[in-house]
Formats: structure tokens, C-alpha cells, sequence
């Protein structure tokens, strides 16, 4: 299914390190936003909904190609588009980002790990 939908890079980061923690929850109001999360194509979250308590996950990222984050919106919520706040920690760097979806569109978060100099 989240193939069948556009992908749209809402941003892009560039970190050094390859071992991120994430913190995924509603941004805002809390109004039954339901969403899936998928790393490089495989599910981290499945058909959750979003509160104001944060859901928590570990990755490793992959030096060698962009790593894509990508919310997948089950729904629209009470108000549309499906957003997410989403904190992503990496080497003590902390970035917060807004992520949106709709049925038709879903929001990407590509991490590019830059190359260690020789």
C-alpha cells in the first residue's frame, strides 16, 4: 500500500553517525491520527495512533545510501493531514521535525550519514 502512494521528502538531514533513536508522536492537538513507519521499506510501526505519549524506537542507519523514514497515514484524524512530531537523535544531536500524510501522499524523512574523512 505505501507504494501506491506519492512519497514526499519534507526534509532532509545529514548526520554522523549510523545509531538514531527515535521519538514519533501527534504533533499538536491529539485527534486519532493513525499511521504506519517504515524504515528503508520495512515496518517499525504498525497501524498506530498518535498520542501526546511519544512512541520509541532504535535504528541503525545505513552509511552507504539515504536512509528513508516514511509515515504512512491510516487515516486523516479529526483534522486532516495526519501529522506527526517526530525527534530524532543522533550522536547527542537532537533534530525535530513535523511529518504529514495523506491518503494519498506520504511524508519522508531522508538521513544521508556523511562520509568519514580519511
Amino acid at each position: 500500500r505505501v507504494a501506491l502512494r506519492t512519497d514526499s521528502v519534507q526534509s532532509i538531514i545529514e548526520v554522523n553517525d549510523t545509531r538514531a533513536k527515535i521519538e514519533l508522536f501527534d504533533n499538536g492537538v491529539v485527534n486519532n491520527d493513525t499511521v504506519s513507519l517504515f524504515f528503508n521499506g520495512a515496518t517499525l510501526i504498525s497501524q498506530k495512533r498518535l498520542t501526546e505519549k511519544a512512541l520509541f524506537l532504535e535504528i541503525n542507519l545505513d552509511p552507504d545510501k539515504e536512509n528513508l523514514l516514511t509515515l504512512f497515514a491510516h487515516n486523516l484524524g479529526e483534522v486532516p493531514p495526519n501529522s506527526a512530531m517526530l525527534i530524532i537523535t543522533i550522536d547527542g544531536h537532537r533534530h525535530q521535525l513535523n511529518l504529514s500524510s495523506t491518503l494519498k501522499e506520504n511524508g519522508v524523512l531522508v538521513i544521508r550519514v556523511k562520509k568519514k574523512k580519511v
